[in-house]
């Protein structure tokens, strides 16, 4: 019996293998375009000033929808090359409610990544504080993004990878795969790859990037929408959600797959394509292992050096009690006793009290302080802060910021809340890599709410270089100083950034007395 002799494969008509070469370049175009404009945006000045939303529009637009467009209009047929026929409206309903519907699941991913990797994926910048900048970021998220990357992956790459020929599954995680690799971070590569493979067979199913779209904006919608847990209880309830919510979606694809309004695609039979069509591929992938390699290396080792870990998650379980002795020029003044717990699930939360005895600077009666403080681990900014402060007997609510102090409450001002603030405003401010000890560097830090006088201010701060040993009366300490402004310096126990060993002022000091 004479052996099996599989068919020739067919070389790929020079058309075809054109197509497969300018959807890899297309890519690569992009890639380098997102890295050169991060690169642009980190290191002048007016760039980086624009708000968060304004930026990822302006980013869409100049690394996705200009090169998109080029490119198809160097076909002929740039309608048909970026699949913008509608397919009606219905697909476009199911694939919206389906990208809503997965969030949850993203989220699950998410964490599931972060707890390999060690660290979780952030945007530095914080939330909007003004209409405008909550307007410009939704325009950027939830309109911008989906419309300008669809266009190139599941319109222009997706369409080429057809007219070749190429079989309908290996297209579609061939994209997926390019679109985790344009957002570059490993830490979002399972969510990233999940959200892809059901917008790229959208895509396919339906021959018209629409319900990619509707479904893009859905899950970067609902995810701005909810937001990152602030309780554990929220975490659980959003793992909870992602059961149901990973149903829905699978029956809206299923609907979506059954409905009589969407084309399949056949494909072309077996043709081998010529090597040269996919180096740009290649060349791109390369840039991706770089640029994810070096991000792991920069949240594991760089960000979060032996002598500063800023920020920090919950560093504890057990409630801790601090003891901290105040010194003025007579001596001793007063003292101040912290009482915290904290929790991370999905956000950082400190709860805690705090009581001033005897005389000190800012009153000559004991003050008594309750907080509660939450920043959110995709932000690094305080998102919330509040409390109630008694003194000479009388308590008032200093949060939320709509109430005006009282002129009792106004007369605690910055002597009295730095400290106080201080070490959860670092914990939340962007951190401090290794490269940056010992350089000026300026932080986005909170007004005390209590003053009334805005949302945010800029101080300077200054990480000075090496350890320096402390001794307070709590025993000898490894620190790490932090000098801010002119006019203030506070040391952090080495390893320990949570833990403020010693805080001095022009005429106070605060020194750690104890600690349970």
């Amino acid at each position: 019996m004479s052996p099996e002799i599989s068919p020739p494969v067919a070389a790929a008509p020079p058309a075809a293998s054109s197509r497969v070469y300018s959807a890899n370049l297309l890519f690569l175009t992009c890639l380098v375009l997102t890295v050169l404009l991060g690169s642009i945006a980190r290191v002048w000045h007016p760039l980086s000033s624009i708000s968060l939303g304004t930026s990822i529009t302006l980013g869409e637009a100049v690394c996705f929808l200009v090169p998109a467009c080029l490119f198809a209009l160097r076909t002929g047929s740039p309608a048909a090359t970026l699949r913008l026929k509608w397919p009606g409206a219905g697909p476009s309903l199911l694939g919206l409610l389906a990208g809503a519907a997965v969030v949850p699941l993203l989220r699950v991913a998410d964490r599931a990544v972060a707890q390999i990797l060690g660290y979780e994926f952030h945007i530095a910048g914080g939330q909007p504080v003004s209409a405008t900048a909550v307007l410009a970021l939704v325009a950027g998220s939830a309109v911008a993004a989906p419309i300008c990357e669809e266009l190139v992956f599941r319109g222009y790459i997706l369409t080429a990878y057809e007219a070749a020929g190429i079989r309908p599954w290996t297209a579609i995680l061939t994209i997926t795969a390019m679109f985790i690799g344009q957002h570059v971070s490993p830490a979002r590569a399972a969510a990233v790859g999940i959200h892809a493979l059901m917008l790229t067979w959208l895509a396919w199913r339906t021959r018209s990037i629409w319900p990619a779209v509707a479904g893009h904006l859905g899950a970067n919608g609902v995810a701005m929408l909810i937001g990152p847990p602030q309780t554990a209880a929220a975490a659980r309830a959003l793992d909870l959600a992602a059961i149901p919510g990973t149903a829905l979606a699978a029956c809206c694809l299923w609907r979506v797959a059954r409905s009589g309004a969407v084309f399949a695609w056949q494909p072309v039979g077996r043709r081998k394509l010529p090597h040269s069509s996919w180096w740009p591929l290649w060349l791109a992938g390369l840039l991706v292992a770089g640029l994810a390699s070096a991000d792991v290396v920069q949240h594991r080792h760089l960000s979060a050096p032996a002598v500063h870990g800023l920020p920090v998650k919950a560093p504890w379980t057990a409630p801790l009690h601090l003891r901290y002795g105040i010194q003025g020029p007579s001596g001793n003044i007063g003292e101040a006793d912290y009482r915290l717990t904290a929790q991370a699930p999905g956000g950082w939360r400190l709860h805690g009290s705090v009581e001033f005895r005897a005389a000190n600077r800012m009153s000559e009666t004991p003050i008594e302080m309750s907080f509660d403080a939450s920043w959110s681990p995709a932000s690094l900014r305080l998102y919330r802060f509040s409390g109630a402060v008694t003194r000479a007997g009388q308590k008032g609510v200093f949060w939320p910021r709509e109430e005006k102090p009282s002129g009792q409450q106004s007369a605690l001002d910055g002597g009295f809340f730095s400290p106080y603030e201080l070490p959860w405003r670092l914990s939340a401010a962007e951190p401090l890599p290794r490269r940056a000890a010992g350089r000026l560097a300026t932080l986005d830090l909170w007004e005390s709410p209590i003053e009334d006088r805005g949302a945010e201010r800029l101080v300077t701060v200054f990480l000075e270089q090496g350890e320096e040993a402390v001794r307070v009366p709590a025993g000898e300490f490894r620190t790490v100083r932090v000098t801010l402004g002119t006019g203030a310096s506070v040391w952090y126990e080495v390893n320990k950034p949570f833990l403020l060993i010693q805080y001095r002022t022009a005429d106070v000091v605060w020194m750690l007395a104890s600690r349970q």
